[in-house]
């Protein structure tokens, strides 16, 4: 796809602000929209996407699309992965990049050509993302009304926010899937000094959002709400939290 060709200045100014972003723990939802939006810049007449796979029930969604109509995002919730399935969902199913220049004849959209007639995509770039693990989490991915393939360039560009992308959308999972940490009333009351039973524990706990399950007569069962994540990871957290709830005058010293 002609256009202006993306210079090293380019790719350094995109990897360093993606950095910026996540050193400053920004939500990771707006990271993927504003990154679909730095790349989408830097090639002309293009619209960026990131879809995310389901691993429950293995669709593709729309995370991320600033120029992605709302139409268009619900006529795409839900694809499944499979060959001839679009430029994303073949991706995913190969675990290969699709470099699609003409949806009207590429196998890549055997299965969905009217679905590109109807919404004006001609062209679809789309890269596979990965975890660290090696686990596909969705794709990023580049769409055209006009027919043509990346330039060198564009296709680099594509891999280069396709990567980043791929580590915001790892980083975004990890904080929204529960995390769950073992208090010990028993621990509570080594380390503060005095005893304070389980019953309170777990009211005090509730009242800040912390799930707790009693498992057993010294052991509960914390689940930490995804943005505190960072902030409570240990049981050693929790009992300062017991702490700072109970009130630090309450504490022998």
């Amino acid at each position: 796809m002609k256009g202006l060709e993306p210079q090293t200045e380019d790719f350094l100014r995109l990897h360093r602000t993606v950095l910026e972003w996540v050193a400053r723990e920004a939500d990771p939802d707006k990271i993927l929209v504003d990154l679909c939006g730095l790349v989408g810049d830097l090639i002309p007449g293009g619209t960026c996407v990131v879809m995310s796979l389901d691993p429950d029930w293995g669709g593709l969604t729309v995370d991320a699309g600033p120029g992605v109509s709302a139409e268009f995002a619900e006529a795409l919730k839900g694809t499944v992965p499979a060959l001839g399935a679009g430029s994303c969902a073949h991706a995913v199913h190969t675990g290969e990049p699709v470099f699609c220049a003409d949806t009207s004849t590429d196998p890549s959209w055997a299965l969905v050509r009217p679905l590109a007639e109807r919404f004006g995509i001609r062209a679809c770039w789309s890269i596979p993302l990965f975890s660290h693990e090696g686990e596909i989490l969705g794709t990023f991915a580049i769409s055209h009304s006009t027919p043509g393939g990346p330039t060198p360039g564009q296709e680099e560009l594509l891999r280069t926010g396709g990567s980043l992308a791929g580590g915001v959308l790892s980083e975004g999972k990890a904080l929204r899937e529960a995390q769950y940490v073992t208090l010990r009333p028993s621990r509570v009351e080594r380390i503060l000094g005095i005893a304070v039973p389980a019953g309170d524990i777990i009211t005090m706990l509730r009242a800040v959002e912390i799930g707790v399950e009693q498992t057993s007569e010294d052991e509960l069962k914390c689940e930490i709400p995804p943005h505190r994540s960072r902030d409570l990871p240990r049981e050693i957290d929790l009992i300062e939290e017991v702490a700072r709830i109970k009130g630090y005058e309450a504490i022998p010293t």
